[in-house]
């Protein structure tokens, strides 16, 4: 599963692969905690950005390298798990990194990353808010 999920995450057309592998039911048996994203937006009236489509987005614009694609497809499925409003309806998801890192920890161990690839992409989901404080990985 985790070879044919990075050759989908290293071609030249991602989000079209993700989009297949989502509508055909895999991704809800492989990464639930990416399905989580599609319609995520809709379970609030104040919050209008499709994560979904935005990760598929990320994930095609990024750098084709095995932890970086990995790592953009995963850096938002904390937002799920922190989402809170302001005062006036504004949507937070305050510490979704933090989060988003340690649910990479359970995919990591389930699809069996090797220990480098799985520190380097636990780090780009942490910090991906903070883009300039790592290198690249393979």
């Amino acid at each position: 599963i985790t070879e044919v999920m990075s050759e989908v995450l290293l071609s030249q057309r991602p989000d079209w692969g993700l989009e297949r592998i989502q509508t055909s039911g895999l991704m809800a048996m492989v990464l639930p905690e990416v399905e989580a994203l599609v319609g995520f937006h809709r379970s609030s009236r104040h919050h209008h950005k499709d994560v979904w489509q935005h990760t598929c987005q990320v994930v095609a614009q990024a750098v084709p390298r095995f932890t970086v694609r990995w790592a953009a497809l995963l850096h938002d499925v904390g937002k799920v798990y922190t989402r809170s409003y302001g005062p006036k309806g504004k949507v937070h998801f305050f510490g979704h990194d933090d989060v988003g890192a340690y649910l990479f920890e359970g995919i990591a161990a389930r699809l069996c990353f090797d220990d480098e690839s799985a520190a380097t992409i636990r780090a780009l989901i942490q910090h991906h808010l903070r883009p300039g404080l790592h290198r690249w990985g393979r």
